[in-house]
């Protein structure tokens, strides 16, 4: 079999070339016609429609893609509702010791009673002590047998001034911001209850007080035992300038001297008022964008109390009380307590 000729083959390949270089053509004709096809059609025209305003909104509207997710905090320093449950208790509490008052009460924070009561009793016993001595030397000079009185009252006052020295003070435990206000609100309701009520550290010294009478007398006697030459006289005399110099002594952890605790002291009712604290719970509803934020917040406060009245140590009221707020709603729009 003979080989084609060259200008036989090479007019072969070209008449193949131009056959598949027509079907392309083709191809691309029918392709294009479909495309056409579909650009008219009803959904491709509203798939235009949705892109085009698409594109407008966004020229309107952040990019919020782009953004950190919000957040709502609702925090204090004191915590929200801690002032309305304090009211509720302080409510609770003045509700059930004022039918029990009928006299001043002194209100105070400071549950050591005992170091105040122990300051006036003493305090009383040894300016009685002292006045006796001095009595029993002054009128007339005394025989041996007076002389040994004196010298064993004169005795028994350093013992008795022991009890106010630095080493036997008892150091009380400060009031607090928190004890104040628990005390400032059940203060409020027992004066809105027409109660006559008293502050232990908001009150000033009275003026007329019987002691500043008797510290007179003790003082002039002091002074009528200088002029006298005998060792008993010396001995009680000692012994008043030892006492006059405790008066003005603040021992270290006290608040007050021997005097003013002795003047201060409340022979009535006292309501000794602990605040225990208490707990706030705060629930925040962060919702989506253009959604208001739902918040709700229940706080509870304690209130401790105890009731007594001197002299002795029977508590007549004693208990804890809590007061709960609780506030919902909307941020921005409302909020609602319920008490």
């Amino acid at each position: 079999m003979s080989e084609p000729e060259p200008a036989t083959a090479k007019t072969a390949a070209e008449t193949e070339k131009l056959r598949w270089e027509a079907r392309g053509a083709q191809l691309d004709a029918e392709r294009k016609e479909r495309e056409n096809a579909e650009w008219d059609s009803e959904p491709a025209r509203r798939l235009r429609a949705a892109e085009s305003l698409q594109k407008q909104t966004a020229t309107l509207v952040p990019d919020l893609s782009t953004l950190d997710k919000g957040e709502l905090t609702v925090t204090g320093v004191i915590p929200i509702g801690a002032h309305q449950a304090l009211a509720l208790a302080a409510s609770q509490v003045a509700t059930t010791v004022g039918p029990l008052l009928s006299e001043p009460v002194l209100l105070t924070s400071d549950p050591d009673l005992v170091t105040a009561s122990a300051a006036a009793v003493q305090m009383e016993a040894t300016l009685t002590n002292l006045l006796t001595a001095a009595g029993r030397l002054l009128p007339a000079p005394p025989d041996a047998a007076e002389s040994a009185v004196v010298a064993a009252l004169a005795a028994a006052v350093p013992s008795v001034l022991g009890l106010f020295t630095a080493k036997r003070s008892l150091t009380t435990i400060p009031v607090s911001v928190d004890d104040l206000s628990a005390v400032a609100a059940i203060a409020g309701e027992l004066i809105a209850a027409k109660k006559t009520v008293r502050h232990d550290d908001f009150r000033m010294v009275p003026p007329d007080d019987p002691l500043f009478t008797r510290l007179g007398v003790l003082h002039d006697r002091r002074r009528e035992l200088a002029t006298k030459r005998a060792p008993a006289a010396d001995a009680l005399v000692a012994e008043i300038d030892q006492f006059f110099a405790s008066l003005s002594t603040v021992p270290p952890g006290a608040k007050r001297s021997l005097l003013t605790t002795a003047l201060l002291w409340h022979n009535g009712p006292v309501l000794l008022v602990k605040s225990q604290g208490g707990a706030s719970t705060q629930l925040v509803n962060d919702r989506p964008f253009l959604f208001r934020d739902r918040v709700s917040v229940v706080t509870t406060v304690a209130v401790s109390f105890l009731l007594t009245r001197p002299p002795g140590d029977t508590l007549q009221a004693a208990g804890t009380e809590v007061g709960t707020a609780t506030l919902t709603g909307t941020i921005g729009t409302s909020l609602t307590w319920n008490l």
